[in-house]
């Protein structure tokens, strides 16, 4: 039995979590220390609280 890769496959699967969530995941292209991705997210704002706060 080979050994199987599953890393692309994981990668898959927590792209296909984040963006329902509302996050956008950039693909990291150096990846040595496994940052496989940065997350990004719009911050929750509310119309009662400066965004100085």
């Amino acid at each position: 039995m080979g050994t199987r890769d599953v890393g692309a496959t994981g990668e898959g699967h927590f792209l296909g979590w984040c963006q329902p969530e509302g996050f956008r995941a950039q693909k990291s292209l150096v990846d040595r220390l496994g940052w496989d991705f940065l997350l990004e997210r719009e911050p929750m704002r509310s119309a009662d609280m400066p965004l100085d706060h």
